[in-house]
């Protein structure tokens, strides 16, 4: 996860910006049975009696029973957890100063600093992470004069331009240290591609696109509006894991749900076969990062079996709620088009004619 800065009004007041919360390494992946293999768990003969499950394995006793250690233990590591996600995204920030951190803590924790104290110290940090250069003697002036309810040397309206220009000129650095971060991560991921691609086995396509095939299958080749059954592992180039299907119950996804590298590779493979691919940044999320896992311009790394491809189903007819004499529901009939009334043009003489004189009446004889 990039650091997104605060803004201005969090700035201000000294408000933390919230940071992803740490995640447990997911479990390593168990071998799949060869096909054709005889099922693990005896199955029960016939008129024998049902066979019971096995008990659970009891939960390991914690080493805190005692429940506000416990809690305090584990909200620990939750936060240390964080600190090392803020770490991975902030590569420049440098290595936690441990001891100062407990220090702060400890006083925020134990009253040895007033909570004032506190917000000050997280107002120094945030000024010190957005990179904005002031005064300290006139910020702490102009704080004291607003705290203390005195008569404010800048008018309110001044007060406002300048925290605009603020935010501008924040922004303007924040989006050109993410440009270098995407320069500098695509550089990397050329030259990764680059030797991948003289690896024994890697082929790599017109778009760039890198695969290995593990395993061939003998399936239908998917077609672009297939939905997928698969078993899918996502990493990056240092094998962090970012996505991965639920173990031992394969995805099933539409084509369209996959990035563009992977919908590429799938309709180069049939049904049953296992492959490898490295999607490169332009067909993957591009400068778009995904987390702390997935930086701008990474390469990503898939394994993928794919175990069965099918069309989707066709639409389902909308019912009306109405049903027939056999209590069958009535699909709702086809919606019809609007049919706009034409009137027929009506001549009309302007002006109007005059009255024709009735006929004279015929002599009396």
């Amino acid at each position: 996860m990039k650091y997104q800065l605060p803004v201005l009004a969090a700035l201000v007041a000294g408000i933390c910006v919230p940071l992803a919360s740490a995640q447990a390494p997911p479990p390593p992946l168990k071998p799949a049975p060869a096909p054709g293999a005889p099922p693990t768990l005896p199955l029960p003969l016939p008129g024998a009696p049902p066979v019971a499950a096995e008990p659970a394995a009891p939960a390991k006793p914690s080493a805190f029973p005692d429940a506000k250690e416990r809690r305090s233990y584990g909200l620990g590591s939750f936060l240390g957890g964080r600190e090392k996600n803020t770490l991975a995204s902030q590569p420049d920030r440098g290595a936690v100063k441990v001891d100062e951190l407990l220090a702060g803590l400890h006083d925020g924790l134990t009253d040895a600093k007033s909570p004032d104290y506190a917000s000050g110290l997280a107002m120094a940090a945030q000024i010190k992470r957005a990179g904005v250069e002031i005064d300290a003697k006139l910020l702490a002036e102009a704080l004291r004069t607003v705290l203390e309810n005195k008569e404010s040397k800048m008018p309110q309206e001044e007060v406002q331009a300048v925290m605009t220009e603020l935010n501008n000129e924040l922004q303007q650095k924040q989006m050109a240290r993410q440009k270098a971060e995407a320069d500098k991560n695509l550089a990397a991921a050329t030259s990764f591609l680059e030797t991948n691609g003289k690896a024994e086995g890697v082929v790599t396509t017109a778009s760039g696109l890198q695969y290995k095939v593990e395993k061939e299958g003998d399936g239908p080749v998917p077609a672009d509006k297939d939905v997928l059954t698969l078993n899918l592992r996502g990493t990056n180039t240092e094998g962090q894991e970012f996505e991965k299907s639920p173990e031992g119950k394969p995805s099933r996804r539409p084509m369209a749900s996959l990035v563009k590298g992977l919908q590429e590779g799938v309709k180069l493979m049939k049904a049953g076969g296992k492959v490898r691919f490295w999607v490169p940044p332009a067909l993957g999320y591009g400068e778009s990062a995904r987390g702390a896992m997935v930086k701008a311009n990474s390469v990503l790394i898939f394994d993928l079996e794919l175990i069965s491809s099918e069309a989707p189903p066709p639409p389902q007819p909308q019912v009306s709620g109405i049903v027939d004499s056999n209590g069958n529901p009535v699909p709702t009939p086809p919606q019809r088009k609007p049919v706009t009334a034409v009137t027929p043009p009506v001549s009309v003489e302007i002006p109007p004619a005059a009255p024709k004189a009735p006929p004279a009446p015929a002599p009396a004889k």
